[in-house]
């Protein structure tokens, strides 16, 4: 029977071997194959959940006896730091925040397995899919399990690399391939930063263990590049935090997630909703000892999580294609979960990461369905459809229950997670400008995420004037959507009841999330009014977006605004980063042709390419070709045997050397030992070998430099008693 910390490991090796099973698979295109590598892709992740609900129930027993239960499977490395060597294992940890984790990318990302295996199911390259799939999970497992930055940082890297795998998996399409480029390369700026968080930490914390460094008061003064930073604390929670931006797709390094839809659409769900995007919130809240001490670190946090929150919302009010408001929609969710974190309320924010796994992704398997059911798994464009709800019931509702989470309707857990964060943002507001600020923009985003959420509900199946193209399916009858429909209702069932485990959001007598989180509850105060202002906000914005429900009224001004949406980042990285990296790239690949090329390759082949017309010419078969060769073959060889080619090789012991070499065509020799001009043997055309024994007599020249200055002519030298010598 396996104890409560040897089912850790397991959680993570069952995506990892099913992820390699279907990888050794994926060369086989033969239909067993790819049934094989869906049926053992869902069964690995569903172990992993079933192992994950046996330690909360575990944990849940004994929450009185144990905090966490920890793993090691060994020393992994160790780092020396000044006199100490500083162990680093590998170490697996489950405590309260990785079970509230763990659970959802188990849960979440076990109901969107199910939904790929009919979604994937005519992909030539399903085993493929599904080794990207589970590979991509056992490595968001890993991030949350482990007990150590190096161990998180493989993590953090393992799915920032199958991210790219999973966005460009239709790699044949050049967008595609260039989008999973793009996630790639904008995060690999966050994630220079956290290391360089990870070796400041070490370099004062002496550790790399979330226990230890959590424990550790950083406040000694510390600079970087010149700039100067009151506490390490400061600047290691700053770094930490651009490691974020990076994951979790905040401004301004939230370019990259739109174009991330590119992949398929159960990719964009997991991303979204449970695995790589929330990544950094998770480190953020595992990390919290280290932002609370520092003051500038949280104000930081706050406004980027504010503006984030704002500019995702405004953005998605002016998107055409359905993914892509679905992709700004997670980077303004994302935005209040940072703007929690930057208010000192942890709990809400992974309390709204919890909530928005499951609206989110029944946004995402809706898009996916409509999609199949149109025959487009690219992206839609919301204007090319409409009416659908006589047409697809079933989806209808599941969507329209996603929405109202999404908006924050109360009674759905957007509401218990949103109204959490607002009644935040509302008790800090009277401190100090800068947070009333950040309240009036919270509940502007609120708006315009109820807007966005309807806007999308009421085009696509209410809206009678929807005008189809060619390319869409004006009557989607293809009866797949109804086969993949039961992992939606499931997470519209939690959509609707999984805010209801904190009841103290709406000052209800219960709650059992922060007993299961391991964390205590942040102290609200009694009042009613954040509800209300995120009621009055929610009801606002589907009231408005179903006065613009018809397609020619919202549209026509969107084309200004749509420019607007993302303020241009993207074309002012392009300006400031894109172009003149590419006009370097040109100038000195144009350097490397016309100087390194010309002197390495060219050269070297024109020359061989010479000697070969040269060759070819004398043999041609004409006989004045054949005499010439023969001719000049002939001087070649008598040059060579004429001119000696002497090979010397020379031994000693002590004064006595021995000089060999070989015998050379018609070569005689004659030895001069000490180069004075007069020959010690005669000529001899035998003598490959030769020995002398050097005297005095054999040095003709003796130089001295005594000091800094050169014997001059003239000067008295005495090298022996009795024995005065001028140099001449």
């Amino acid at each position: 029977m396996l104890s409560n910390a040897n089912l850790l490991p397991w959680i993570v090796a069952f995506p990892l071997v099913s992820a390699l099973a279907c990888g050794v698979l994926s060369f086989d295109r033969s239909p067993g194959a790819r049934r094989f590598a869906a049926v053992s892709a869902n069964v690995a992740i569903a172990l992993a959940w079933l192992f994950n609900l046996l330690l909360c129930l575990g944990r849940f027993s004994a929450r009185s006896s144990v905090d966490a239960w920890t793993y090691t499977l060994g020393e992994w490395f160790h780092l020396s730091v000044g006199q100490s060597a500083i162990p680093i294992n590998a170490t697996l940890v489950y405590d309260g925040l990785a079970s509230v984790m763990v659970s959802i990318v188990t849960t979440v990302g076990l109901l969107i397995h199910l939904y790929s295996a009919r979604y994937m199911h005519h992909d030539a390259g399903r085993t493929r899919f599904f080794a990207y799939l589970n590979l991509f999970m056992a490595a968001m497992l890993l991030l949350v399990l482990a007990n150590n930055l190096p161990l998180m940082f493989i993590g953090w890297e393992g799915v920032g690399f199958c991210s790219y795998l999973l966005i460009g998996f239709w790699w044949h399409k050049p967008v595609f391939a260039d989008a999973g480029r793009k996630a790639f390369i904008v995060n690999r700026i966050g994630d220079a930063c956290l290391i360089l968080g990870m070796f400041l930490l070490i370099s004062h914390a002496y550790s790399l263990e979330f226990a230890a460094i959590n424990k550790v008061t950083l406040t000694m003064p510390v600079s970087l590049g010149g700039w100067q930073f009151s506490d390490v604390a400061t600047l290691a929670a700053l770094l930490i935090f651009i490691g974020c931006i990076g994951k979790s797709a905040q401004w301004p390094l939230h370019v990259w997630l739109p174009d991330a839809m590119a992949g398929p659409t159960p990719v964009s769900a997991l991303i979204h909703a449970a695995t790589m995007v929330t990544a950094g919130i998770y480190l953020a809240c595992r990390m919290q000892p280290i932002f609370v001490q520092s003051s500038l670190a949280m104000q930081t946090v706050l406004v980027v999580g504010v503006a984030t929150a704002l500019l995702g919302a405004w953005s998605a009010c002016w998107q055409h294609r359905l993914k892509k408001i679905l992709a700004f929609s997670t980077i303004s969710q994302l935005g209040f979960m940072m703007a929690a974190i930057g208010y000192g309320a942890f709990d809400a924010a992974l309390f709204h990461v919890f909530t928005h796994a499951f609206f989110k992704a029944a946004l995402f398997l809706v898009a996916g369905t409509l999609m199949m059911a149109v025959h487009q798994h690219d992206d839609v464009d919301i204007r090319k459809l409409g009416g659908l709800r006589q047409r697809m019931p079933r989806l209808h509702w599941v969507c329209l229950i996603a929405c109202l989470a999404l908006a924050g309707v109360p009674g759905t857990s957007g509401f218990f997670s949103k109204d959490l964060i607002l009644a935040h943002a509302m008790q800090a507001g009277a401190s100090s400008t800068l947070a009333t600020l950040c309240l009036i923009a919270l509940l502007v985003a609120s708006l315009l995420t109820a807007f966005y959420a309807f806007r999308v509900y009421f085009t696509v199946f209410h809206a009678r004037h929807a005008s189809y193209d060619s390319a869409y399916d004006a009557h989607p009858a293809d009866p797949l959507h109804r086969r993949v429909q039961w992992p939606l209702w499931l997470l519209a069932l939690g959509a609707i009841a999984a805010g209801w485990i904190h009841g103290e959001a709406l000052h209800l007598p219960w709650n059992l999330w922060n007993p299961w989180l391991g964390m205590a509850a942040s102290p609200l105060s009694s009042s009613l009014a954040p509800a209300l202002a995120g009621s009055a906000a929610a009801i606002f914005g589907i009231v408005l977006a179903w006065l613009v429900r018809r397609p020619g009224l919202w549209h026509a001004h969107a084309s200004l605004a749509q420019r607007l949406s993302a303020l241009s980042l993207d074309a002012l990285y392009r300006h400031l980063v894109h172009r003149p990296l590419r006009s370097l790239a040109a100038f000195m690949a144009a350097i490397d042709e016309a100087f390194f090329d010309f002197l390495t390759v060219r050269i070297p082949v024109y020359g061989v390419t010479l000697f070969g017309w040269m060759v070819a010419r004398g043999q041609r078969g004409f006989l004045y070709a054949g005499t010439f060769m023969i001719v000049l073959g002939t001087v070649l060889v008598m040059g060579w045997m004429a001119y000696p080619h002497i090979d010397v090789e020379q031994t000693h012991r002590q004064n006595r050397v021995s000089y060999r070499l070989k015998q050379g065509v018609g070569y005689s020799y004659r030895w001069d030992y000490n180069g004075d001009g007069r020959y010690d043997t005669p000529w001899k055309s035998s003598l490959d070998s030769s020995s002398h024994t050097y005297t005095g007599d054999d040095f003709r020249a003796l130089g001295l430099k005594f000091a800094d200055s050169l014997v001059r002519e003239g000067d008295l030298l005495v090298l022996n008693e009795g024995d005065r010598k001028t140099v001449p």
